[in-house]
């Protein structure tokens, strides 16, 4: 083989060599990073708690994004949810997320967390995970479309607040709901198409309302709370009532309030009294009241 055909093929690799790293350096950053970061989401409920760690150690990992792709109704292309905020010492503080349709390429919606309060209301410990999912995504008005939820705070005993927002098919948006974020540990109940909130403030004070959803309102049906009576047995009783008023506010506030369960008793029609042993929702609990999953 003569010297200028070694030299033809020595050119020759080196010109696929460099080529071929000219190509993947024009490919984008962006595409690379995201097949790294992008989980897909399982909505099956009980995988919740799997998703939601893995965006956990992804954030933990990346301080200060992750993101996952779901599909919230079949006749929707899959979204990219990106939440972005800043991670340090094990605990996250949201600060917008953003919603691209992974088909287009195209933004669908920009969230600021406008419910944070440096210091205050809205940052997530590590801790907090035990108790809550950081990110729901389920149908909170039962129209086939996934709902959107970001945690927002949350205790040991079954309370909690979510940033919740439903899902808008004329706008394709995802639209804020002020009265489902004010409510405490909010649970869908799919088979009966209701709602259910609840609210503690320790032994034999726990409170539970029942909403419908009808044309667009959701409607408080029913009310259920503990009330304490020392003097019979098994000294706690459930109490449930219908109620004569639109809706009834309970908050941290009111429910330490001593007279709040009087103001209850005027508001509702009371159809039941019967002993209670155990918790209101049913969930097992520690002796402080702490939920054991």
């Amino acid at each position: 083989m003569s010297f200028s055909v070694v030299i033809k093929k020595i050119i020759i690799i080196l010109i696929v060599f460099f080529s071929a790293l000219f190509v993947t350096d024009a490919c984008p950053a962006e595409t690379t990073s995201s097949i790294k970061k992008d989980m897909i989401w399982n909505n099956d409920y009980i995988k919740w708690d799997s998703n939601n760690n893995e965006l956990w150690k992804n954030l933990e990992r990346d301080g200060s994004s992750a993101s996952f792709i779901v599909r919230t109704h079949k006749s929707l292309p899959p979204y990219r949810f990106t939440i972005t905020g800043i991670f340090e010492k094990d605990q996250f503080t949201p600060k917008r997320i953003k919603i691209v349709n992974v088909s287009t390429g195209k933004l669908v919606q920009n969230i600021p967390a406008f419910w944070v309060v440096k210091e205050e209301y809205g940052t997530i410990i590590d801790l907090a995970l035990h108790f809550a999912n950081m990110i729901q995504l389920v149908d909170m008005n039962f129209d086939g479309y996934l709902d959107f939820r970001f945690l927002m705070n949350t205790g040991a005993t079954g309370n909690n607040w979510y940033a919740s927002f439903l899902y808008d098919p004329e706008s394709g948006k995802f639209i804020f709901s002020r009265h489902l974020s004010s409510q405490s540990g909010l649970v869908v109940d799919a088979k009966n198409k209701q709602l259910v909130t609840y609210e503690r403030d320790g032994w034999c004070g726990e409170f539970m309302k029942y909403y419908k959803y009808r044309n667009g309102y959701y409607i408080f049906t029913k009310i259920e709370w503990t009330d304490m009576d020392r003097s019979e047995e098994p000294g706690c009783f459930k109490i449930t009532g219908v109620p004569k008023v639109r809706d009834i506010e309970i908050n941290e506030r009111r429910i330490y309030d001593p007279k709040f369960k009087d103001y209850l008793k005027k508001r509702v029609k009371i159809v039941k009294r019967e002993g209670l042993i155990g918790s209101l929702d049913g969930r097992p609990r520690g002796v402080m009241g702490n939920v054991i999953w």
